[in-house]
């Protein structure tokens, strides 16, 4: 047998204040219609604040903890410009994590500028600990342009080691550009470690019939996942575009696509390479 108990709603006329909840258990090994693993919590949220008791995803920070499921309790209260909170996770599907404990905080302006800044310590079944601070935000100086950031440094067994990660957005017609890079040291004590991620595009369109693109993408990611999900593979990929649009309602496009993939798993599954090359014609009719 297994029962889920989910409700929740307004409890005032403003709807200003906004209760859920969820019961559901017990624990089930196979396949059970309502699921494998048993959920308790009570989540209550206002205009300004948002507590949550019982089971939940608790994180921090891409770099620090992005998203851990545990128990425990979280509180987070955001004033006029200021936002405060906090949460302690008992991790449920990561064993060698006992305790983690977050102490967090931002600034900010509307959408113009956020600066966040947080704290955070691991405690482990081996009763070692590390410490990591956080520094995170975003400017958008123009409307067609958008600046994300991430800092963090650790310590761990008497060593300091950092990571770091930007996201840098261009709009700007005809032009567009991107770039996502993320790197953590070997060492680094956060959900992410000896990792490398580099997510690029360009584009630009000329003369309203040419448009040229290309993109560059290598994922070398280790991240400290939970249990219940897999690793993700080591990729590389390149891919350039050529398109022509000849009328208002037909155009063609060359594009050529290299990539590798490979497991990353103790027992390698995959390594392979590929290059395709697509032709595509579009016709609009009405």
């Amino acid at each position: 047998y297994m029962f889920d108990i989910q409700g929740g709603g307004v409890l005032t006329p403003g709807k200003d204040k906004r209760l859920y909840f969820q019961l559901k258990g017990p624990n089930r090994q196979g396949n059970p219609v309502l699921g494998q693993t048993d959920e308790y919590y009570v989540r209550y949220e206002t205009a300004h604040s948002k507590v949550v008791v019982g089971d939940n995803s608790f994180g921090l920070t891409p770099l620090t903890e992005a998203s851990r499921l545990g128990r425990g309790v979280s509180y987070e209260h955001k004033f006029k410009k200021i936002r405060l909170g906090g949460f302690v996770n008992f991790p449920r599907f990561y064993p060698s994590l006992k305790r983690v404990i977050s102490a967090n905080g931002g600034f900010f302006s509307g959408e113009k500028f956020k600066l966040n800044l947080g704290f955070l310590t691991k405690t482990f079944v081996t009763n070692s600990s590390t410490m990591l601070m956080t520094v995170s935000g975003g400017i958008m100086p123009f409307s067609w342009n958008d600046i994300k950031f991430e800092f963090a440094t650790g310590s761990a067994n008497g060593k300091t080691a950092k990571a770091y990660t930007f996201d840098f957005k261009i709009h700007h017609k005809p032009f567009n550009l991107f770039v996502d890079y993320t790197r953590a040291d070997p060492n680094f004590p956060g959900y992410l470690s000896n990792t490398e991620f580099v997510s690029s595009g360009v584009s630009v369109t000329l003369l309203k019939k040419i448009s040229l693109s290309a993109n560059y993408y290598f994922n070398h990611m280790n991240m400290a996942l939970d249990t219940m999900y897999a690793n993700a593979p080591y990729s590389k990929s390149m891919m350039f575009s050529l398109g022509y649009r000849f009328s208002i309602n037909n155009s063609i496009s060359l594009s050529v696509n290299k990539s590798t993939m490979e497991d990353m798993s103790t027992a390698k599954q995959f390594y392979y390479s590929d290059l395709m090359t697509q032709l595509t014609l579009t016709s609009r009719i009405k």
